[in-house]
């Protein structure tokens, strides 16, 4: 049934007539917060049922009129102790409007800022979504605005310019990201300040997050770059260990000889559950692999990988790999399954005998991941 169905059979008086454990359930079948809103004011009933699902997830944007709707909603106890997940939307300011005054690099800085200091005394938050304008500026606030009364457990940042940032590393973000289940970062396009050689010219700034930011209680973790990153740009992954770890998502970050992902990867491989690499191709110059003295070869094979997490990955169910196609399906030719760093990476082709090896190998460790699925 439509929301509108629903809606329409939920205001007849024999549906009013149901239990109200029924009348719950059918309830929770809409999805569209308008239709919500019109069944809590058609009756007291009602009112009271529909009050927690209707502002279960708010939605605001950089504007003073999304603002003040954003005010009358929280400034109601009633309606406050519901609202589980904010979703904060930069939105592009129409260019015959007045310039707002006083703006924070990376974000509509009146706006948000206001915003934020809402959100972080909502009593029941679990869920924050922050999507920021892009290629402009890191998440970083002063401590006032990271104090939050609910402990997070979902955290969200879209277009998050990866520069170092002293804050990353201050208590009240530890404690902000501490409590997380689940973290997402999807970081935007290149800063003029840092060229796209690798490694990075200022290698100690990264990674910009510190181990103790990443909590033991992290079940979900996603990486997602627009442009081919350092392995290490926002989490240490190679000291990193998450024991709950189930789903990891990673996109554009280049695997190497010094093996930061693989084995990261193979670390978690008792709790992982769900692989997603896009876009992830393996380095093959000396500048990026800075080659040891455990592997002498010119550079790592993927099909050296994937036979390492055959027997490494014990629970795996769900594996994706894509060479073509970004998480979100949108086809990226600039890189192939091998690249070599000079000032932009350039991809490098192998003979058909070695591609063919990476296949095989990748098709062995699929078989091994389909044949836990359903057992």
């Amino acid at each position: 049934m439509t929301d509108f169905q629903v809606a329409t059979s939920l205001s007849s008086t024999t549906m009013r007539s149901l239990p109200v454990e029924l009348l719950e359930a059918v309830l929770g079948q809409v999805s569209s917060q308008s239709t919500l809103l019109q069944l809590r004011a058609s009756n007291s009933l009602f009112y009271i049922l529909a009050t927690p699902l209707a502002f279960q997830s708010i939605s605001l944007i950089n504007s003073d009129k999304s603002l003040n709707r954003f005010h009358h909603i929280t400034d109601c106890d009633n309606l406050a102790r519901h609202i589980h997940q904010v979703v904060y939307q930069y939105e592009e300011a129409d260019p015959s409007a007045p310039v707002r005054q006083c703006n924070v690099q990376g974000f509509d800085g009146i706006s948000f800022v206001k915003a934020l200091a809402i959100i972080s005394q909502l009593p029941s938050l679990k869920d924050l979504v922050l999507k920021f304008r892009a290629n402009d500026g890191p998440f970083a606030l002063g401590e006032n605005y990271l104090r939050f009364s609910s402990p997070l457990k979902s955290l969200t940042i879209d277009h998050f310019l990866p520069l170092p940032h002293p804050s990353f590393g201050e208590p009240t973000v530890i404690r902000l990201l501490g409590t997380l289940t689940q973290l997402t970062i999807n970081t935007t396009i290149n800063c003029p300040a840092f060229g796209m050689s690798s490694p990075p010219s200022d290698v100690s700034a990264f990674p910009i997050y510190p181990t103790e930011a990443f909590s033991s209680s992290l079940v979900s973790l996603q990486l997602h770059h627009e442009s081919l990153r350092p392995p290490t740009m926002i989490a240490p992954l190679t000291e990193l260990h998450l024991p709950r770890l189930a789903h990891l998502s990673i996109q554009r970050h280049y695997f190497s000889d010094i093996r930061e992902v693989e084995n990261f990867i193979a670390r978690h491989g008792e709790t992982l559950v769900e692989l997603k690499l896009f876009l992830c191709p393996m380095a093959t110059s000396a500048a990026a692999t800075l080659r040891s003295k455990e592997n002498p070869a010119p550079y790592r094979r993927w099909a050296q990988v994937w036979d390492r997490l055959r027997p490494e990955l014990k629970v795996l169910k769900n594996l994706i790999v894509s060479e073509r196609n970004d998480s979100n399906g949108i086809e990226d030719g600039s890189l192939g399954r091998y690249v070599d760093f000079d000032y932009r990476p350039i991809t490098v082709g192998l003979g058909k005998a070695e591609m063919k090896d990476d296949e095989d190998a990748l098709k062995r460790l699929k078989l091994v991941v389909e044949s836990r699925v359903g057992a």
